[in-house]
Formats: C-alpha cells, structure tokens, sequence
C-alpha cells in the first residue's frame, strides 16, 4: 500500500484525492492545508485519517509515503526539498517552481535523492492530444510552416471577482505560470526544442475594490522552434466569450486544429479536424479503433487527465522506474517561461 499525503485543498479537493482514492493500492493517508477549518473539512468528506496543521509535520511523518504538492507555486520549491530530505516520492503541479534557479535546484536535488518525481503536464494524456502527436511524428502534413495556440477564457473576466492569490506575482500567479507552463511543455512534446521568444505580458483587467494586481492576465508570445518555424501564441483569462483552447498547424500538405471550445472545462471537448490540400476536404478525425479512449464520466475533465499522471506515478514508484512529466520537464519549462519575462521587461527577442 503506497500512502499519500496531499498538500493544499483548492485544486487538491477537487481533483488530486479523488484521482489516488481512484487507484488500487494506494491510500491517502494525510492532509494538510493553510485554512484549518477547510483541511479538516476536507478530510472528513473525503475519509482522509490524518490532519496536519503544517505542511512541514505531513512531510515528516512516517505514515507518509508520497506527498502531492497542490500549493500556490512559492511554496512548491520549500516542501518537495524537504519531502525529498524525509525519503517522499513528489508528484508536484505546474510550474515547478517561481524561477529558473529554484528550478535547476529542485531538480538536482530530486535527481540526487534517488526518488520518484513528476509534474502534472495533464494535456498530453487527452486521446486527441495524443493521436495529433502521432499524425505529426507520421509527417502527415510535410514540412511545418506556421504553427498558432490560443488559449482564452473568460474565467477572470468578471470585474467584481475579488483579488486572490492568482493575481499576486510574488505567490506565482499570472497566466503565464498558469496556462503558460502547460502550453510551453507541450509545444515542445508535439515540435521539438523552442530556440527563442519574443514576449509581451499584460494586465489587461482592474480588479473590484481597487487593489492592483500584480500579475499578468494576458500573454502575447512569438516562438522560434529548432524546426525553422514560427509559433504565435496567445494566452488570457479575462476575455468574455473567448475561443477556449485551439491549436492550429499548417504544412505543406495541408493542416490540423485541434479545438475544444467548451469554456466550462479545460480537457473534455476537444475535437481534432483535418484539412488535406490533396483532396481538399475538411474532415473531423476519430479516434482509430483499439485507441485509448476518455470514459468522460467526470463532472470535471481535469479528474480523467490527472489520473493518468497519477497512475504513472504510482507504477513508477512500485517499479523504481522515474518516468514523464519529470522534474527536468518541469525545469526546462521553467526556463522559457523565464525567458518570456526577460523578453518582456527587454523588449527584444531572447534565445533559451
């Protein structure tokens, strides 16, 4: 029986423990959480035995195997160090850390421990997802031309939505460590090494009561890939009505849009279309028969992709055998996210 000791009750509720309680053999043992009321709470609902007060005495204690790092991003560098000092497996959301240099570290010293370590880049277990990336790796459209990714939600949009710990830079919010994080880790999973990024980071909405958000809501990125071709990419949070999440490719033999334009949940929806130049034909692809296939029996999609992530975490902890998303996926990440920023306060194009 592995044991898990989840960290934080926001995205950690919602979809973290029930994700484990899914999988044989494994046991969330303990919570902990910054709201002692909302942890306990918590861990009544969900049949969780141990509740800590701080996230230092789950870490340290033996009825603990694995921890799941669901905090705000400035906490994960401090507790999955000190998970990997008390011998935990860590399973840690994106990003990885607040900077490339924390990053560098966590890493070294999770490759140092010997322990099992992920991140949840959750998008690339989305059937779609994965049978675009098997068209691409077939050359289905020849040689690339352009690539374009938009993603835009209104989920922020509202004006009298309060400010939170999301619109505060110095606890890791902003778009960019949001939906940036998972974009930049799969740009690379389906094209290969980005080589340079000219970015722009905007505050685009004022938030009720006056209090001034410190992090960006919108992100305006232009992409050099190793492959010779340019990636135009968008990411907010804060316009009405907008398109959801799109991926569009261009080759010389035609193209690709991968779409999921349901606002209200990020992984079920997408649909994958295919335009040939050949026959000039426009067609929805389906999944080939045998492929693995979303149940999509969940309230909330997020719950079918994470359980993917944590199913590979559990075999990889059983079998000793370190796996993807890693920390070293999380730290070069990291680094373009870091280099988008230096783009932005520079104004001017900056190789990773």
């Amino acid at each position: 029986m592995i044991r898990i000791g989840i960290i934080g009750t926001g995205f950690g509720a919602k979809v973290h423990i029930p994700g484990f309680q899914k999988i044989k053999g494994v046991k969330i043992t303990g919570i902990a959480g910054s709201n002692p009321a909302k942890t306990a709470q918590t861990a009544k609902e969900s049949n969780i035995p141990l509740v800590f007060d701080t996230w230092q005495k789950l870490i340290a204690s033996p009825e603990i195997d694995a921890v799941s790092i669901t905090t705000p991003p400035h906490l994960h560098f401090k507790i999955a160090a000190a998970a990997f000092r008390n011998k935990k497996h860590v399973l840690c959301e994106k990003p990885l850390a607040m900077n490339a240099q924390e990053a560098q570290r966590i890493t070294k010293i999770a490759k140092k421990s010997g322990l099992i370590h992920m991140v949840n880049f959750e998008f690339k277990n989305i059937p779609n997802w994965l049978l675009m990336k098997d068209l691409l790796q077939k050359n289905r459209l020849g040689k690339l031309r352009h690539i374009s990714v938009n993603w835009i939600t209104g989920g922020r949009a509202n004006p009298k939505l309060p400010f939170i710990w999301q619109n505060d830079a110095k606890y890791g919010g902003g778009t960019l460590f949001a939906f940036g994080s998972h974009i930049v880790d799969y740009i690379e999973w389906f094209f290969g090494p980005i080589e340079k990024v000219f970015g722009k980071l905007s505050i685009i909405k004022k938030i009720a009561g006056g209090k001034k958000p410190t992090a960006e809501d919108t992100c305006d990125v232009l992409m050099e890939l190793k492959i010779g071709v340019l990636l135009n990419l968008t990411t907010s949070n804060v316009l009405p009505n907008g398109c959801g999440h799109r991926i569009e490719i261009y080759g010389e033999k035609g193209s690709l849009k991968l779409q999921n334009s349901n606002l209200k949940d990020a992984v079920y929806g997408f649909e994958l279309e295919e335009w040939l130049t050949k026959n000039k034909m426009r067609k929805k692809l389906s999944l080939p028969a045998g492929y693995p296939k979303f149940k999509e029996k969940y309230s909330d999609g997020r719950l079918e992709a994470f359980l993917k992530i944590a199913e590979r975490f559990i075999k990889a902890i059983k079998t000793n055998r370190q796996t993807s998303s890693s920390f070293q996926d999380g730290l070069r990440a990291q680094l373009v996210m870091e280099a988008i920023q230096k783009s932005h306060k520079l104004q001017k194009w900056i190789s990773i």
